[in-house]
């Protein structure tokens, strides 16, 4: 039974640790082939470059896998002090008694008699079947340059290894219910790698972890390993970059200290502010203990106080208290960096737990200040008469920007789920909503007019030469984005005024041309309103097909930074197309089968994976341009085969050439009608679907298995 932390990421860190165990079998041997494998004498390495002293290899697999590793306990001892991996340190070559390189708690090197009492010890372990736990410490060539473990003569510090070791080990074992009689260990430092490492093994007479199923408890917790791994980084690490984490750590307790007191203060000498502390104040509970008015304190009737307290946070952070807290987070950025170099990219990003921290800080102390001094802020008992004008109360959500109200508008969501629909409270909560949807709304539509009209009078400086389909490009475009501005400017009309200004029908026109087809409900969706889209969709892909060079294209284009440009834009118009045709679909299937939920799940559920993956492909242009470059592999891997058919592939291959080119040369016509020059499209969604497969493994992060460190 064995378990595995791996150290996974690009980036080598100053420590790994990797660690399993094993459960012993009465019947074996004992680990002294594994003592005698540490030991081995063709692991010794003299002459090691700091170069060649580290490689990013997952060290616990290799070990797992090496066939010397014996599966006793006994053997496991001979394994970490063989002579091959391990030498005695230069200092104590001249005892006059044997000396074994294996080191343990409190000697540097085991004599004779301890070495004897470490196979007796491990005798008796194999015997009571307890657990052998066995790990690796490896050393990145920078780190051990940097904290002066290697001298000029490549001579590797051991001794200072070894204190480090020693010091962080008792922390380890007590984490982990080992501090007992029970328990030993011993460790050995080799050399025989490209990397310096310390093999370290424990074990236990008699069992005394918890058991489960009848069996000790092997697995150790991440904590436990953070923290050995943290323990040897401080002792070996130069003071340099010790003083720096301290530096950083007192910086970060100071804002802690002082910034909550600095916010009530500044809230009390700002007009807004001070509203604020009067409203959470009126939101609060009536506790008979007012220490329940905590940060911490998540319950139902306590949410809406802590809605407006955090609001009030985001305003002092984002103004009068902005430049403490750009310090903080630049601080903690620094500190997770130091952190993640010594212990490498798995090391959590601490930046919103220390965020959290500082915000409930400053929640409680704002708590604390309102319990004090309850006299300072005017309360109104009847709550009932505390409604807030209309103007007022778009003037506060106007305050607070669009990135908080829709935080706000999440909250709130949620929260009216949990109401009673006919209470007061719920009644005054959809007020809000609505009026943070309208501001949202109006926000969107805002931006969305300001851009069209910059891209209207950026397009009119371009100059289209004398070509007529560039100039009748131009115009065509230039109509585009009057009509979305015209569009968005119409959207924020209110219905009843969209009818009398609108009796045309404009809207409506103008909405089927240009709606979202990501956005569109599937049961909004009409056969008109695809009509309508996707001939829009065609003309603006045929300008661009037909003008692929023209700086008008390169202006249009949905994705301009893309390299493949034309073909990228191809893509995507092609992707934007086929989730009309997929929305429309699933719409039918509603229709037809919505008295069979069975037949209707089962037809639309392949269509709604079709349209997730197109989802994707028109949110990352990324994932468009790695579909044209499996194309472009595929036609060439097709050409390659045409070209060995001698005699057979003349009208092919001079059909995939002219494909490829047409790729080559950024595209004039749709790389979709490759399909309908070759018979492979089987074929090809196949390849396209397996590197799909590998990209996703290379992306997600490494699945455990056992322990990952």
């Amino acid at each position: 039974m064995t378990t595995v932390m791996k150290k996974s990421g690009a980036e080598s860190p100053d420590i790994i640790y990797s660690q399993g165990f094993r459960l012993a079998n009465a019947g074996g041997d004992g680990g002294l082939t594994y003592l005698d494998y540490t030991e081995r004498d063709e692991a010794v390495a003299d002459e090691l470059s700091p170069e060649e002293m580290f490689e990013d290899d997952e060290l616990l697999s290799d070990l797992q896998n090496d066939p010397d590793l014996p599966e006793d306990f006994e053997g496991y001892l001979g394994y970490t002090d063989r002579d091959a991996a391990a030498k005695l340190e230069n200092l104590i070559d001249s005892y006059q008694e044997k000396r074994y390189p294996t080191f343990s708690q409190g000697s540097y090197e085991l004599t004779e008699a301890e070495h004897n009492q470490l196979i007796n010890n491990l005798k008796t372990a194999q015997e009571n079947e307890t657990v052998l736990w066995y790990g690796v410490i490896s050393f990145s060539p920078e780190f051990i340059q940097e904290a002066g473990l290697i001298d000029e003569n490549n001579q590797v510090n051991q001794r200072a290894i070894k204190s480090a070791v020693m010091r962080s080990m008792p922390e380890m074992l007590q984490n982990e219910g080992l501090d007992n009689d029970a328990t030993f260990w011993w460790a050995d430092i080799h050399l025989n790698t490209d990397h310096v490492h310390v093999h370290v093994a424990i074990s236990q007479t008699e069992n005394t972890r918890p058991e489960k199923d009848g069996q000790p408890l092997g697995m150790f917790s991440e904590t436990t390993f953070r923290n050995f791994k943290a323990g040897i980084h401080r002792e070996l690490s130069s003071d340099r970059s010790r003083s720096r984490v301290r530096e950083i750590q007192e910086d970060l307790d100071q804002i802690n200290k002082v910034l909550p007191g600095k916010a009530v203060e500044e809230a009390r000498n700002h007009r807004q502010q001070m509203e604020l502390l009067r409203r959470i104040h009126e939101a609060l509970p009536n506790y008979k203990d007012k220490r329940r008015w905590r940060a911490s304190n998540h319950s139902k009737e306590f949410q809406q106080a802590q809605a407006l307290t955090d609001e009030l946070v985001d305003s002092l952070l984002d103004n009068q208290l902005k430049d403490e807290y750009t310090n903080f987070k630049q601080l903690v950025e620094e500190r997770d960096q130091l952190y993640r170099q010594a212990y490498g990219q798995r090391i959590k990003d601490t930046t919103k737990a220390k965020d959290d921290r500082l915000r409930a800080l400053i929640k409680n102390r704002i708590y604390r200040s309102l319990k004090d001094v309850a006299d300072e802020v005017t309360l109104d008992d009847d709550r009932g008469k505390t409604k807030e004008k209309n103007s007022d109360l778009m003037s506060r959500i106007e305050a607070l920007g669009p990135e908080k109200n829709a935080q706000l508008l999440e909250a709130e969501q949620r929260r009216l789920k949990t109401l009673d629909p006919k209470s007061l409270e719920a009644k005054e909560l959809k007020k809000v909503i609505g009026f943070r949807k309208f501001y949202i709304r109006r926000v969107n539509l805002d931006a969305e007019i300001d851009y069209h009209n910059h891209m209207y009078q950026e397009l009119q400086k371009i100059n289209p030469g004398s070509k007529k389909s560039e100039q009748e490009m131009q115009q065509f475009f230039l109509q585009v984005h009057q009509e979305q501005a015209r569009l968005a400017w119409l959207k924020k009309q209110p219905h009843y005024m969209l009818k009398k200004q609108d009796p045309d029908g404009e809207f409506e026109a103008l909405n089927n041309k240009y709606f979202d087809v990501t956005q569109v409900p599937i049961n909004k969706l009409t056969p008109q309103m695809v009509k309508a889209r996707k001939e829009q969709l065609a003309k603006e892909l045929g300008f661009m097909l037909e003008n692929p060079d023209s700086p008008i294209t390169n202006h249009e284009l949905p994705n301009p930074n893309s390299d493949y440009g034309v073909n990228n834009a191809v893509e995507y118009y092609r992707s934007a197309q086929q989730v009309l045709d997929l929305k429309l679909k699933i719409s039918q299937n509603n229709q037809q089968f919505k008295n069979n939920p069975t037949m209707r799940n089962e037809l639309n559920r392949p269509l709604f994976r079709e349209l997730k993956d197109h989802y994707q492909r028109l949110g990352n242009s990324e994932k468009i341009d790695r579909a044209i470059d499996r194309r472009m592999r595929f036609v060439k891997q097709q050409q390659d085969k045409a070209a060995s058919r001698v005699g057979k592939g003349g009208r092919m291959l001079r059909k995939l050439q002219q494909a490829l080119n047409s790729i080559d040369r950024g595209g004039r016509s749709d790389i979709l009608a490759l399909s309908r020059h070759l018979d492979d499209d089987q074929e090809l969604a196949m390849e396209e679907a397996k590197e799909d497969q590998e990209i996703e493994i290379e992306a997600a992060p490494e699945r455990e298995r056992g322990m990952e460190r």
